[in-house]
């Protein structure tokens, strides 16, 4: 009874389906790892939406790979230079005043992290990696 209510509602598993899955499940998913603060500080942009009398607003996020410290900052403008910004003046600051030494930055490759940013990155010698 319940494999007839499977099969209805979820549908059957084909060979294609089950090869699918097999493939899936002997993937691996990429392990990042850093054991120092500042070896791999992962950035994102994410839209907080909008904000009465300001408009859109955007969060960039630094989270540390190796101790997960991180840092924030809300923003008007999602671009490169407001990434840029916010890697210079947020968290390049922050990781002088720890004494860790910012080695390289992980994002997602959004149009935020490119031009200006990459720009940022080179000028201060921080490998910037893209998923």
């Amino acid at each position: 009874m319940l494999e007839v209510h499977s099969a209805q509602t979820a549908g059957l598993l084909t060979e294609r389906t089950r090869r699918a899955l097999a493939r899936a499940q002997r993937r691996r998913p990429p392990h990042l790892a850093a054991e120092q603060p500042g070896e791999l500080v992962c950035l994102d942009t994410f839209s907080i939406g909008n904000l009465k009398g300001v408009g859109k607003v955007w969060q960039y996020t630094a989270c540390d790979g190796a101790c997960s410290y991180a840092i924030a900052e809300v923003s008007p403008e999602c671009s490169a230079q407001a990434a840029a910004r916010f890697l210079t003046s947020r968290v390049l600051p922050a990781y002088r005043a720890a004494g860790w030494p910012l080695r390289r930055v992980l994002t997602d490759g959004g149009s935020e992290y490119r031009g200006a940013f990459d720009q940022a990155c080179t000028a201060w010698g921080i490998r910037h990696t893209r998923t």
